[in-house]
């Protein structure tokens, strides 16, 4: 069989990755590709028609759901064609929607075929899922209720969603399996909440993490926050040069709250960086104007904790990913 798996999002596709791996190790042909990429770039078809043309399947997956408009117009070309699988975490969110518009239903939750196919990725996860049910975060609905994956393979950048959710024995064998990576980094953040002095005696022990991530997405976590900061200089970790705090905001806030939560983070030492908020079915990204905003005061407060942070974020992380090259 000859596919093409075509990732619908900018960002690495860890999904669109594994599709991949598993059809060639089942004997396959394979061809990535991205949407709407300058044609000199893009894997032409073998026929002409289009994409599509010349494939016996195509395989479409999208992270975020903005990315789904382009997701479905790729989907209607290769329908012209040959038969069209699609998944990704964004059809878990509005699966309704990608039927409605290309009469496919959409693979749900996590492909069974390929969640544990084993390369060399990015990305891994060591857990799927969540103990938490924020309604404004997909993942309780994309990956379900926490599930540990001994068998993960190690690579330096972990997606679990709660990391620190997992027991005691899985921490510590997953760090175990961490500890000859170059660095190590928990992109989605850690749960300050489930933050214990033994995680930190464990993670300094045997990881090398360029910098620690937390949320504090709300004023009721501020106590929360500010321990867990004491706690993390008490073992000499400088919130200053090690720390960033991911705030969301335009959910059930307004900029007052917003700025106070940046400004705290900034007088313990940290750096805040703002997540906006966007609405589990939105079709376009910052779309949304929550009530007691309106766009430039959310572009201003985005620029405010953002446009600092992420300057000390790139020269932090600039020598660390230099070295994850050169170990490659």
């Amino acid at each position: 069989m000859r596919a093409l798996v075509i990732n619908c999002s900018k960002d690495y596709n860890l999904g669109a990755e594994k599709i991949a791996t598993w059809l060639k190790r089942n004997g396959h042909e394979v061809i990535k590709s991205r949407p709407n990429i300058p044609p000199h770039l893009n894997p032409p078809p073998p026929v002409r028609g289009g994409r599509g043309g010349g494939y016996d399947a195509v395989f479409l997956s999208a992270i975020y759901t903005w990315d789904l408009p382009i997701l479905v117009q790729e989907a209607r070309k290769a329908l012209k064609h040959t038969k069209v699988e699609i998944g990704g975490p964004a059809a878990s969110i509005m699966p309704d929607y990608i039927f409605a518009e290309t009469g496919i239903k959409p693979v749900f939750g996590l492909d069974s075929r390929f969640e544990f196919e084993p390369a060399q990725y990015r990305s891994t996860y060591t857990s799927r899922g969540c103990i938490r049910n924020c309604e404004f975060c997909s993942v309780p609905k994309v990956e379900g209720g926490l599930r540990e994956i001994p068998t993960f393979i190690p690579t330096s950048y972990i997606l679990d969603a709660n990391f620190l959710a997992c027991s005691k024995s899985h921490i510590e064998n997953a760090c175990e399996k961490l500890s000859s990576l170059p660095f190590v980094d928990f992109l989605h953040g850690l749960d300050a909440r489930l933050l214990e002095p033994w995680h930190i005696e464990l993670f300094l022990k045997k990881l090398k993490l360029p910098v620690w991530r937390f949320t504090f997405d709300s004023l009721r976590h501020e106590t929360v926050l500010k321990n867990v900061l004491a706690m993390l200089k008490r073992y000499g970790v400088k919130p200053e040069e090690k720390v960033i705090v991911y705030c969301l905001y335009g959910f059930k806030d307004i900029p007052k709250d917003a700025y106070e939560r940046a400004k705290q983070v900034i007088s313990l030492g940290a750096h805040p960086y703002a997540m906006r908020f966007q609405p589990l079915d939105t079709l376009t990204k910052d779309s949304h104007v929550p009530d007691g905003w309106n766009t430039n005061s959310l572009s201003e407060f985005g620029e405010f904790c953002n446009k600092p942070t992420l300057a000390w974020l790139f020269g932090l992380l600039s020598k660390y990913t230099k070295i994850l090259k050169l170990s490659t």
